[in-house]
C-alpha cells in the first residue's frame, strides 16, 4: 500500500486538473453530497457514480441491513448526517442498494432517512446498483426527489474496480479524504466523523449492526484480514489535523477491540 501511495502522489503532481481541486480542497470543504453507502460498496460507489476529491461528505450503512433511524445510529449515519448540515450546497443525500436487496429494507432505510432533521429540505438519490457491470437505477419514492441528478448518476455509471475483502478501512467523512486502494483492489469502509468507532452496548442500534457485521467478516480467513484506521492531517502546513480524530484515537482503538478482539490486526496511519 506504500508503494501504491507513493505512486498516486506521483500522478497526483502532474495532473493539472486535480491539483486545481486540492486548491479548492486546501480552502475547506463544500461537498455537494451526502453519500450514504453500504460498508462494502462505499469505494465502489465513489468510482462507479463518479464522485472526485470533494463531491460527497460519507455515512455509514452495515452492509445487509436496513439504515436505522438518527436515534440508533448516531455514529454511523446520524452524525455525518449533522454535520453535512454546515455546508453551502445541498444536491442530495445519495443512497445505493445492491439490486437484489429486499424492497422493505429499502422502504425502511428511506424512512429513517427522511426521518433526520438536517436532510428535511435535501432530495434523496436511491439507487438501485448491479455492482458488476456498473450499471444503475433510480428507485422511485415518495420523499423528496430531484430527477435532473438521478438522471446525472445513472447515464454517468461506470464499471467500479474489484473489493478487496481482505481489508477494511475506517477513516473520516470528510469529503476531501477516500480510501486508500490496495495491490489487490478497494476496500470496505467506514466512514465516520474522526473515523470514531462507537463502543458496543448489546443494544439494538448500530453497535449490534456493526457486531453482526464483524462477526461475519471474520469468520473465514480472519488472520488474513487487516483493518486499516486512517486519520488524516491538515490540507495545508497550516491547518490542523482533524480535531476529531486526534480526540478518540485512543479510544476508538479500545472499542474497536471490543468488536474483532484481535489488536494484532489493526493498522494505524497518522
Amino acid at each position: 500500500m506504500a508503494e501504491i501511495s507513493d505512486k498516486l502522489e506521483r500522478q497526483r503532481k502532474d495532473d493539472p486538473k486535480l491539483l486545481a481541486k486540492m486548491q479548492v480542497a486546501a480552502q475547506g470543504q463544500a461537498p455537494r453530497f451526502l453519500l450514504v453507502s453500504q460498508i462494502h460498496r462505499g469505494t465502489q460507489d465513489l468510482q462507479l457514480l463518479g464522485l472526485e476529491q470533494g463531491d460527497a461528505f460519507h455515512g455509514t450503512r452495515v452492509s445487509g441491513h436496513a439504515l436505522l433511524s438518527p436515534g440508533k445510529s448516531p455514529v454511523l449515519f446520524a452524525g455525518p448526517a449533522a454535520y453535512n448540515g454546515i455546508f453551502p450546497q445541498k444536491d442530495g443525500v445519495v443512497i445505493t442498494f445492491d439490486k437484489d436487496e429486499p424492497q422493505d429494507r429499502i422502504r425502511e432505510s428511506l424512512v429513517n432517512l427522511a426521518e433526520h432533521p438536517g436532510l428535511s429540505e435535501i432530495p434523496i438519490i436511491a439507487l438501485s446498483i448491479d455492482y458488476g457491470p456498473g450499471h444503475a437505477q433510480a428507485i422511485s419514492h415518495s420523499f423528496h426527489r430531484n430527477r435532473s441528478v438521478e438522471e446525472m448518476f445513472v447515464s454517468r455509471c461506470i464499471m467500479p474496480e474489484r473489493c478487496d475483502e481482505s481489508v477494511l478501512v475506517l477513516l473520516c467523512s470528510d469529503s476531501r479524504v477516500q480510501p486508500p486502494s490496495t495491490p489487490v483492489g478497494i476496500p470496505y469502509a467506514i466512514q465516520t466523523l474522526g473515523a470514531y468507532v462507537p463502543k458496543y452496548i448489546g443494544a439494538d442500534d448500530e453497535t449490534m449492526q456493526l457486531n453482526n457485521f464483524f462477526s461475519d467478516w471474520l469468520s473465514t480467513d480472519a488472520s488474513e484480514k487487516r483493518i486499516v484506521i486512517v486519520e488524516h492531517g491538515g490540507f495545508t502546513q497550516e491547518e490542523p489535523p482533524c480535531g476529531a480524530g486526534q480526540a478518540t484515537a485512543a479510544k476508538k482503538l479500545y472499542d474497536l477491540g471490543r468488536f474483532v478482539g484481535d489488536y494484532n490486526i489493526l493498522l494505524r496511519i497518522e
